[in-house]
């Protein structure tokens, strides 16, 4: 995955976070959930359609005091687990084709 693209949450995810540290998202368009824990949750807020994944995974280093390595990991695999199950997409400029590999 390039770092460098700019995810932004679809339109059609429902957040419920009435759970302490853990959220749920619900995408109508498909009705599948997702859990998320508290580092799930920071990322998921941090996706805005205009901070770039590298700029996510300098957040989690801030955040959470984490290795750069272990920061990309956990943000990228989030991202592309988002993304396969359409609760985000990239900006045009930036789509991921089917297929494409990192």
């Amino acid at each position: 995955m390039n770092i460098s693209f700019t995810p932004e949450k679809s339109k059609n995810i429902i957040k419920i976070d009435d759970l302490k540290d853990y959220a749920v998202l619900f995408n109508a368009l498909t009705a599948e959930t997702m859990g998320l824990n508290l580092t799930g949750l920071l990322i998921w807020e941090k996706i805005n359609g205009k901070r770039t994944t590298k700029d996510i995974i300098k957040v989690m280093i801030s955040e959470f005091s984490v290795e750069l390595e272990r920061a990309e990991d956990d943000v990228t695999d989030l991202i592309r687990r988002l993304d396969r199950r359409m609760f985000i997409k990239f900006k045009e400029q930036n789509r991921i084709e089917p297929g494409e590999s990192d």
